[in-house]
């Protein structure tokens, strides 16, 4: 706040926001944030408390914001478009003093005050006495999974914004487009970071292609930060008007959020100059973060960037670093002796000792640079082969009448999961032509059987999407066409989830991880392996002896296929083949182990847990055996 008084008493008639034909000065900000804070005060809002925020973007969003810092207060924005049960669960994790933007009778008990709200004018606006927020904002998550989180941020509101802003490449003589939603984590710190450093915002109440080009005109924006879903829009604008859109300004572009596929940040590149192009890569928790420049990435196409901040390692399934090329999932940690750059409410961290992942896949190339592939819990698993969506929706986007694009999963009988695409098109386009497009892009395994054209756009401004409610309602139209031939959503969401439960026991056993089986089988479960010589038990007996009579055996892996549940309310059936390759055990000196190849049938019973879908019966129909010579043993059990 110190350094906001600073700007303002420097120049006080200096412009500080523009929005929508609306401005406001230095001056004004910090009169009309004093004044809020006091009329906050007033309502009860205490050194600590959160304030929710949600607000659209605006001016009032920043003075809010302000306000809270001047209470030390936590500001903790959120979508002004949440539906009123889920807005309600997150201001019950937060505890929330005051839920700004909000009707009083979604949040019984709780302090509201409309989106419209004004402090009464008798309120001085006058400095207020200096007090330090124990943290800067509270971010929410969550969409994705369906519980929400706060990630409260583990800086205090103060310090100086000098060390960002030179590595983001920021001038206080610029103007900055603010082109993404405020309630997200990247348009909030740049804006913030600007405004503290003295930056004139032109503020986007909401994203639109031809405003964000036109504002850069106009406004001479020397900085802004975007998502591969704006610059998708504005380029297919540029290149339908050439000449029509002034960018000469532009000294700095930063994109992130989600992975650029490689054509359209070349696209931007081309247009701009390479030294005008950054990428960062990075979470909320702000543990540690990559940075690319334009011509790095030039010479590391795909890439976004080394470790600027902290330390990045890509882990294999056993936990151990993958090596160079191999994809595996992406972890982080902050550097040595920092203190933590955040904590959770609501949720734990997802970890290995002390590093921490935010979800994400891909790999590390031998010079150290970072390559996404997607996010672990968005895989699609076809006939066994993994299928990344970014990477069959960036095929779908360089075709040039698609404007966005979200590719899912949806239950198949015969592949377990069959790629959709639900696409965002001009008019024109034909199933035909972009799975000819595609074909041209894409191993066939990856085409989509399906697709969809649907008339809205897929992603949020921040280039955000809710896969799984996207995928349930793509469920529900295929159910509303067809009617009874289809399932209904949560015997599909049942069967997935066995399916998920089935790969699950295969990865422990291939990675040798046998304490995982304790989320796979219910405790007490009779288990019969005795088609292929092993033994007949109840869990957890079962897993010491895998643990055992597995270690002979140097290598081995369960392609697990042709899943056939059927589900009963909280009972389920079902029968999944199997096919075993196995590298036999052989002396020393006596070259490559022979393999033997093994196909069966489990046969399994589940039922549902607190802790979801277990097995809680299991056996083994031998099919056929290559490779290996066994006793003779029952068929089915």
């Amino acid at each position: 706040m110190r350094i906001l008084g600073r700007l303002a008493a420097e120049d006080p008639a200096q412009l500080a926001i523009s929005c929508a034909g609306e401005t406001i000065t230095r001056a004004e900000l910090a009169a009309r944030s004093n004044r809020l804070a006091r009329a906050f005060e007033t309502l009860g809002v205490r050194y600590g408390d959160f304030v929710t925020i949600g607000l659209p973007n605006s001016i009032d969003f920043f003075v809010t914001v302000l306000a809270c810092w001047k209470l030390g207060a936590v500001p903790q924005p959120l979508s002004p478009r949440l539906p009123a049960a889920e807005r309600a669960a997150i201001v019950e994790l937060a505890d929330s003093a005051l839920v700004v933007g909000a009707d009083p009778a979604d949040h019984p008990g709780r302090t509201c005050v409309a989106a419209d709200f004004q402090p009464d004018p008798v309120l001085a606006d006058g400095p207020l006495p200096e007090v330090v927020s124990p943290a800067w904002k509270a971010s929410t998550s969550g969409g994705s999974t369906g519980r929400p989180k706060l990630i409260v941020a583990g800086a205090a509101a103060k310090g100086t914004p000098a060390l960002a802003a030179a590595i983001a490449r920021m001038r206080s003589a610029d103007s900055q487009l603010v082109a993404g939603p405020l309630y997200h984590n990247s348009p909030l710190t740049a804006s913030i970071t600007g405004l503290l450093v003295g930056q004139h915002l032109v503020l986007l109440p909401r994203f639109d292609a031809h405003r964000a080009l036109t504002a850069i005109a106009e406004h001479r924006i020397g900085w802004v930060q975007l998502v591969p879903t704006m610059m998708l829009r504005m380029l297919r604008l540029i290149e339908e008007s050439p000449g029509a859109y002034d960018l000469s300004s532009l000294r700095a572009l930063w994109h992130g959020a989600s992975a650029c596929p490689p054509w359209l940040k070349e696209a931007w590149i081309t247009l701009l100059g390479a030294e005008k192009v950054f990428e960062m890569y990075g979470g909320t928790e702000s543990q540690a973060a990559t940075l690319i420049t334009g011509p790095e990435w030039l010479t590391h196409r795909g890439s976004v960037g080394r470790a600027a901040l902290g330390e990045i390692v890509v882990l294999d399934a056993d936990g151990k670093k993958a090596p160079a090329g191999e994809i595996g999932e992406i972890y982080l940690r902050g550097p040595a002796g920092a203190p933590p750059s955040y904590h959770y409410l609501g949720a734990e961290a997802r970890k290995r000792d002390d590093w921490e992942s935010l979800g994400d896949l891909g790999w590390l190339d031998a010079e150290g640079y970072l390559y996404l592939s997607d996010r672990r819990t968005d895989l699609i698993i076809a006939g066994g082969a993994n299928i990344y969506p970014a990477e069959v929706e960036a095929a779908l986007d360089a075709h040039p009448l698609v404007l966005s694009s979200v590719v899912v999963g949806l239950p198949d009988t015969d592949l377990g999961q069959r790629v959709h695409a639900l696409v965002q098109a001009r008019p024109g386009l034909t199933v035909d032509d972009l799975l000819q497009h595609l074909g041209e892009h894409l191993v066939r395994y990856k085409v989509p059987r399906s697709v969809e054209f649907i008339d809205e756009p897929l992603r949020d401004d921040a280039g955000k999407v809710r896969r799984g409610e996207m995928r349930d309602a793509a469920i529900a139209r295929m159910t509303n066409v067809l009617g009874e031939q289809m399932l209904g959503i949560q015997e599909i969401s049942d069967r997935l989830e066995i399916q998920e439960l089935i790969v699950a026991y295969a990865t422990a056993i291939d990675s040798r991880d046998y304490d995982a089986l304790d989320e796979v089988f219910e405790d007490g479960a009779p288990i019969d392996y005795r088609a292929f010589g092993g033994i007949a038990t109840t869990f957890p007996e079962v897993k010491e002896w895998l643990r055992q009579s597995m270690a002979q055996y140097p290598a081995f892996q369960h392609l697990m296929v042709n899943p056939q549940i059927r589900v009963d309310g909280d009972r389920a059936t079902g029968r999944v083949m199997c096919l075993n390759s196995m590298a036999l055990p052989v002396g020393a000196g006596s070259g490559e182990p022979p393999v033997a190849l093994l196909g069966m049938w489990y046969t399994d019973e589940y039922v549902r847990t607190p802790r979801g879908w277990r097995i809680s019966r299991r056996g083994q129909q031998r099919s056929w055996v290559q490779g290996l010579d066994l006793p003779t043993a029952p068929t089915l059990i």
